[in-house]
């Protein structure tokens, strides 16, 4: 629900995980700071999640390529209660963004990322705790 009232759509659950697709990097930041302050209101244990904007290949209503990989791994190092974004993510989202959603961005690291030859820049995402 919290991913479709974003605009986004659920492209498949793989255990505890979920995968979904957004129209627009704000829409997919939305909805991750929306599912990680929900996951901690429940009383669950903390998320964590990766967002990686860009093109992807498309089969049979999956998707694949270098930008959900590198989704997956950034999902792998983000500390729990938040989420890395790629700086093409970044990039691509509204200056409106934090002040209309009242996450934070912290500023980009570096994080060696497991298949990469290169750290990848990527900025820190908390949900606030009142909603988006």
């Amino acid at each position: 629900m919290i991913v479709t009232s974003h605009g986004g759509r659920v492209v498949k659950l793989i255990g505890d995980e979920v995968m979904f697709i957004a129209s627009s990097a704000d829409r997919a930041c939305e909805a991750t700071a929306e599912l990680l302050r929900d996951l901690d209101g429940l009383g669950l244990p903390p998320g964590r999640a990766g967002v990686a904007w860009g093109t992807c290949l498309t089969r049979d209503g999956d998707y694949y390529g270098d930008r959900v990989n590198l989704a997956a791994r950034l999902t792998e190092l983000a500390e729990p209660g938040s989420a890395l974004i790629t700086s093409a993510t970044y990039d691509a989202l509204s200056r409106e963004f934090p002040s209309r959603t009242g996450a934070s961005l912290a500023a980009a690291t570096q994080n060696s990322v497991r298949g990469l030859p290169e750290p990848v820049l990527a900025y820190l995402l908390r949900p606030n705790s009142e909603g988006v």
